[in-house]
């Protein structure tokens, strides 16, 4: 496979500086990489380090599907509540970002680049549908499905902002090889938000592994966190 990159980068609004978020973050990589992809509800329950959502924490693990033609790209990344980019907006107890996604509530400007430094402190695992879903994928399938666990050695890919790459307390030693850093940055409209948000590239390194290995996938969205959410 050739080498899965983007070009002409811009800089993470949200550079990280502190140890303390490097050592989070890397706590919740870590875990993905030993464990796999656990709902929240266990995460909680284990103390294992996690950023939640609005809703209360979920016993089953919530992914999205995307066609390995691309054609449903839009709805898969952006369009919805449900989709992979405005869930990695969402944070508990802070429904700004979720109102002008899902309602076009437009408080300020501000909210695009909350919403940027979020996506920028992210990862999305792919799983390939042939690990986790047996039979033909029916048309009519909805845009999410739920599972109880998805292990590690199920993942197939785990995309990375470049500057997260970098975190010196990510133990890659076992995930090296699915590791695909994304080095680019586009705009985008999120839902019924009005703005364009800066986001990691995700979408270009996606139909860059749909061309070379063009399978049916499962995307999940894992939130790391920003310098605002450690001092919450």
């Amino acid at each position: 496979m050739k080498k899965l990159t983007s070009i002409n980068f811009q800089s993470n609004p949200e550079p990280s500086k502190s140890l303390e978020l490097q050592k989070y973050r890397a706590a919740i990589i870590n875990n993905v990489f030993t464990n796999g992809l656990l709902p929240g509800i266990t995460l909680s329950d284990s103390n294992f380090p996690f950023i939640g959502s609005i809703a209360k924490a979920s016993r089953m693990v919530e992914v999205t599907y995307l066609l390995a033609d691309g054609s449903n790209f839009h709805k898969c990344l952006y369009s919805g509540s449900s989709s992979v980019l405005p869930v990695l907006c969402e944070r508990p107890e802070d429904e700004s970002l979720y109102r002008a996604i899902d309602y076009g509530y437009q408080p300020g400007s501000y909210l695009a680049e909350k919403a940027s430094r979020r996506v920028f402190s992210s990862i999305i695992c792919m799983i390939p549908y042939k690990e986790v879903y047996q039979g033909v994928i029916p048309k009519d399938m909805p845009l999410n499905r739920k599972f109880y666990v998805v292990p590690p050695q199920d993942i197939a890919y785990v995309l990375m902002p470049h500057e997260i790459c970098s975190n010196p307390y990510i133990d890659d030693s076992y995930f090296e090889p699915r590791i695909v850093r994304v080095e680019s940055a586009t705009r985008v409209k999120l839902g019924k938000f009005e703005e364009e948000v800066l986001v990691p590239n995700f979408e270009e390194i996606m139909r860059i592994i749909l061309e070379q290995e063009p399978n049916n996938y499962f995307l999940h969205g894992v939130k790391l966190p920003t310098e605002a959410d450690l001092v919450r």
